[in-house]
């Protein structure tokens, strides 16, 4: 398991940002579990990070976040394509 709050957890899974992996270990959509672990990691507020280190944040977040769109995106078209399935 990630290192989340249980509200955190339920918060980010009402908001498509959290799923598993094929291991079953949560895992922040677009990201590998170890990625997962990281960008949390980097996204602690009192993180003093490096150049480098802000440089990964950024990257790992960009991709979570165009995936989480992607997915959004995916969910809004099985709502209002086939409303009978939700």
């Amino acid at each position: 398991m990630l290192n989340l709050t249980d509200s955190n957890r339920t918060f980010l899974k009402k908001i498509y940002s959290l799923s598993t992996d094929l291991n079953d270990r949560e895992v922040l959509v677009g990201l590998t579990h170890e990625e997962s672990r990281r960008y949390l990691a980097l996204s602690e507020p009192m993180r003093n990070a490096t150049p480098e280190e802000k440089n990964e944040h950024s990257e790992l977040k960009d991709r979570h976040s165009l995936t989480r769109v992607q997915v959004l995106e995916a969910e809004l078209y099985l709502r209002t394509e086939n409303p009978s399935v939700h």
